[in-house]
């Protein structure tokens, strides 16, 4: 049975739920109860960890906490105190220290910590509050003969906005000096009051940043989530689509759990549309002007600087430039530096924007459609053996000198077909003739290097008539195949040239940005296009090698 999951809350899952559902961020996990283990001393050392929304930062300090409760020698010298995600009620150190013994006295269960609790509510002197509640959570460190470790969520929000700067040093005299207190804590990325040298935190957190998750730990997630295999590149669109978001992948997981990729894909917009409460509070917990400025950039799509905001949002553009700042902080926005000092933004959960592009066009734009097309077209394996069908058709049809191209993109095509099956009725529909011309790979089911020698055309006019298919099946892996075996062959300026003034330029968008950074050009587009393109680079740079490879070889 698959372990069950909170897509939004990992606090709901009993701790046996989340230990059985924490299948990635392992490494992380051990960093973090790595520092735990190594506060012995007369102070401790304190870790924030950072991470946009749905990255896994609750799950990671919840885990932290199991972990301690469950290790006979962690349980025996700490004693974790969990607050809630926001802790909305502070705004003063004695009221800081008031929410831990409200937590304290929910996690006992304790009649007689209710009644502390209740009594310093009675408080009204600040100062007095302060004091009287961090002496009973030192009392009762004591009596357990333990230290504490307070878990603190949202921390860019306690200090940024509910604490004031002198709250913030009185609470860190108390962290610094009082070797029973470690703060664990989270945050959507590094904030001022942590990286300003001036303010009160600086330097006082060690900081773990949480990445998002690669290709292989977004399958290990997915086969946890399903129960069923999936293969590394069925998750890669997956991984481009959520921005490696464990959130997110759940979402889809949950939804798409035995379609195929181009279902899944095709369905995408009823995927947005169930969850459109999810998203939608994201967008209405954001003040007006701020709002305003969040949807103009997800409006753009693809990174973009503050004049551009500034534009689109008809605001003033140092006003814009602060606001994303803002933004930036909360980690709504992502800030992309740039050679020179200068800083593009985009929408930091991916899935947010193309819900709202489609939100507000009633259904996806032409780009959104576009890419996520050629998503499917790219890295759906059932569509190869049909894709090779036709190639060799085209094959037969094609002039004798034309043909090392098709027979070559064919075997990579069947290098990427994995039951004999598939690759036996590709070769036993092959049109007659077609059979003798057919490589070595074709034949045998054996990939081998490949040496197009001086059979590559040079003119613009031939190069036109190898992609002229670019233009029938945007969508087609074959076009990639064939776009990056001319790339490798050193003919990569020519073939963009082509593909830019094809009339399917704007389904191509990722074949184009590809060639833009094999070439060493500077490409702008959106990070979903990019990851993309990054994979065809790869595929451009793998021909290159093993053209080099047959060419070096014995003759």
């Amino acid at each position: 049975m698959a372990p069950r999951t909170m897509k939004t809350n990992p606090a709901f899952l009993t701790e046996q739920e989340l230990v059985d559902s924490f299948v990635v961020r392992r490494a992380d996990l051990q960093l973090v109860m790595q520092a735990v283990r190594e506060n012995t001393g007369p102070s401790n050392q304190h870790v924030l960890v950072t991470g946009p929304r749905g990255i896994g930062k609750t799950a990671l300090v919840l885990r932290v906490v199991a972990e301690i409760r469950r290790d006979p020698e962690l349980n025996r010298h700490w004693y974790p105190i969990v607050f809630a995600e926001e802790s909305y009620q502070v705004s003063t150190p004695g009221e800081f220290w008031l929410e831990a013994i409200f937590h304290l006295a929910r996690q006992t269960d304790s009649q007689e910590w209710r009644a502390v609790h209740t009594d310093l509510l009675n408080e009204s002197d600040e100062d007095r509050l302060r004091e009287r509640a961090l002496a009973q959570l030192m009392d009762f460190a004591d009596a357990q003969r333990k230290r504490i470790l307070l878990v603190v969520e949202n921390l860019n929000m306690l200090l940024g906005e509910q604490l004031s700067d002198n709250d913030a040093w009185t609470i860190r005299h108390a962290l610094l000096n009082e070797p029973r207190l470690m703060l664990l804590a989270s945050a959507t990325q590094r904030f001022e009051e942590i990286a300003n040298h001036g303010k009160a935190m600086f330097e006082l957190l060690k900081t773990y940043e949480l990445r998002p998750l690669n290709t292989r730990e977004c399958t290990t997630l997915w086969r946890a989530l399903t129960e069923s295999e999936i293969t590394e590149s069925r998750v890669r669109p997956i991984e481009i689509l959520t921005g490696g978001n464990p959130r997110l992948i759940c979402i889809i997981a949950s939804f798409g759990t035995r379609k195929s990729l181009r279902q899944l894909m095709t369905d995408l917009t009823h995927l947005v549309d169930e969850h459109t409460e999810y998203f939608k509070s994201y967008l209405d917990g954001l003040a007006a002007s701020e709002r305003k400025v969040f949807v103009s950039l997800a409006e753009i799509w693809e990174p973009a600087t503050a004049r551009e905001v500034a534009f689109a949002a008809r605001l003033d553009v140092n006003k814009t430039s602060a606001f994303l700042k803002r933004l930036a902080e909360r980690g709504a926005v992502s800030a992309i530096h740039q050679p020179g000092g200068k800083r593009l933004y985009q929408v930091a959960e991916r899935m947010y924007n193309i819900y709202y592009l489609m939100r507000r066009r009633g259904g996806p734009s032409s780009r959104i459609r576009a890419a996520v097309n050629f998503i499917a077209g790219m890295y759906a394996p059932e569509e190869l053996p049909p894709i090779a069908d036709e190639l060799l058709r085209e094959a037969c049809n094609s002039r004798a000198g034309e043909r090392d191209e098709y027979h070559h993109a064919v075997e990579m095509l069947l290098s990427r077909v994995t039951d004999d099956e598939s690759r036996r009725r590709i070769l036993g529909t092959a049109p007659p003739g077609i059979g003798k011309d057919t490589p070595h790979l074709v034949r045998e089911g054996r990939e081998e290097g490949y040496s197009p020698g001086g059979k590559h055309r040079e003119t613009q006019e031939e190069l036109r008539d190898s992609i002229g298919q670019l233009d029938q099946d945007p969508t087609c892996a074959i076009s990639i195949e064939l776009a990056a075996g001319f790339a490798a062959a050193g003919h990569g300026r020519e073939v963009l040239d082509l593909i830019q003034a094809s009339p399917s330029a704007p389904f191509l968008e990722p074949l184009i940005v590809a060639l833009q950074m094999y070439l060493g050009e500077p490409v702008k587009a959106p990070v979903e296009i990019v990851e993309v393109a990054k994979d065809i680079v790869k595929r451009i740079e793998l021909r290159r090698e093993r053209m080099a490879t047959a060419n070096n070889g014995p003759h």
